[in-house]
């Protein structure tokens, strides 16, 4: 396998001396997730890592179970109290627009922010919304040309969800680099919010511009609504969102919709270059409605998702604890052999595939079906029109941390 950056100083292979050497972060898993994956799924489907400071939830049936138990909570609003006490005062915005965050809340809360913007992704929006990444992607790989080197994720993965999502949001596509910025603010808090690692002005900045861009945009769209998801939002009648969780669901949008399709994009282009007979069935036509989901089942940018134990309980011969960290580890699920036939080979056409990678049961991922016609489009689009598509050098470096996978780069010769 090719290098990848990370911890290596924590031992050869990840979970190779016991559970106490589990660790989703280990280089080695991001490497090479199938013999992770393997030896993992070798003995107790749930396992304690203390490491990772949690329970591991490693098989499809583990993790489904645990998708679905009510014990098993979402709610990160009691951490955002928390960080707010020792962060200071400043933080409290930013904390309070994460909390409209529906990945974040348990039902109710959950099915009141959820339905709004469930209602709202409509068959006609999403028949909008594939002209215009047909057309984005069009215009995109209409600046590129055979022979050329450049990072693919940053001149095609990057701006390619960007540009769709503020589509979706029917805001201007010159904002989508101020989106960006604000995203990677926020990315700091959601991804960090047990360290000291981050830019507090940034944070608080970021938070405050946020929130002043989408209050205008909201406003505009009472008076003038459109087809977009902002006015089918705020002016469905039904009042139940406040102002900030509006904001916040533009913002889960903005930044689910961008940073994992980007990364599912520049993943999925860096697996296949180790399986050019399966790019030929993209070229052909012949795996369309099945190879973006095979894609995030072996090259999708989540690892895991985070629960809290809110009732303590007995699961398969563990006590866990009131307070306890869960890891809903779909990496390893997604390579269960009780539910995956030949879960190690890649197959675009395969058509039984319930893949968690866009997590499950009242958690499904809202955007799923857009992130599956991005896919499909892009992918396909680029590698029909420049079919002899490789790697400028080795193909890049997995890199991530417990919870998610990708590569910083991307450089190609088209």
């Amino acid at each position: 396998m090719y290098g990848v950056e990370g911890s290596a100083d924590r031992g050869d292979v990840a979970g190779e001396g016991g559970d106490e050497d589990i660790d989703l972060g280990h280089w080695s898993v991001n490497a090479d997730p199938d013999a992770f994956a393997e030896r993992m799924l070798a003995g107790d489907p749930i396992r304690r890592s203390e490491r990772n400071r949690a329970w591991l939830l490693m098989s499809y049936k583990a993790a489904t179970e645990g998708f679905l138990d009510p014990r098993l909570s979402s709610d990160r609003t009691r951490t955002f109290t928390r960080q707010i006490e020792r962060r200071g005062a400043a933080f409290e915005r930013t904390y309070e627009l994460l909390s409209g965050w529906m990945v974040f809340r348990d039902p109710p809360t959950h099915t009141r922010l959820r339905e709004p913007v469930r209602r709202a992704f409509t068959p006609k929006v999403m028949e909008r919304l594939r002209q215009s990444v047909e057309d984005t992607v069009d215009e995109l790989l209409g600046g590129f040309e055979r022979g050329e080197r450049l990072d693919l994720k940053a001149r095609f993965a990057n701006p390619l969800p960007a540009l769709v999502i503020a589509d979706l949001l029917g805001v201007r596509r010159e904002e989508r680099v101020r989106f960006q910025a604000w995203s990677d603010r926020l990315a700091e808090i959601v991804f960090s919010v047990e360290t000291d690692n981050y830019d507090e002005a940034g944070v608080v900045a970021a938070t405050e511009e946020f929130i002043s861009f989408f209050a205008e945009q909201m406003e505009h769209r009472r008076h003038h609504p459109g087809e977009d998801l902002i006015s089918k939002v705020v002016n469905s009648g039904l009042d139940e969102l406040t102002e900030l969780e509006v904001v916040g669901a533009c913002t889960l949008l903005l930044f689910a919709g961008h940073e994992t399709t980007t990364n599912l994009l520049a993943s999925s282009v860096r697996a296949l270059f180790e399986h050019p007979g399966e790019v030929e069935r993209i070229r052909r036509g012949e795996v369309e409605d099945t190879f973006c989901d095979e894609l995030m089942r072996v090259a999708g940018p989540a690892k895991a998702m985070v629960r809290k134990v809110a009732e303590a309980h007995e699961r398969g011969g563990h006590e866990l604890r009131v307070g306890d960290t869960v890891f809903l580890v779909m990496l390893v699920a997604n390579r269960d052999p009780a539910t995956f036939a030949d879960p190690y080979r890649l197959d675009l056409g395969r058509t039984f595939n319930p893949q968690l990678g866009f997590g499950w049961g009242s958690h499904l991922c809202l955007g799923a079906n857009l992130a599956r016609l991005e896919g499909t489009i892009a992918l396909g689009q680029l590698h029909r029109r420049f079919p002899d598509l490789a790697p400028d050098g080795e193909p890049p470096r997995w890199r991530g941390n417990p919870l998610g996978r990708s590569i910083r780069d991307l450089p190609v010769v088209l």
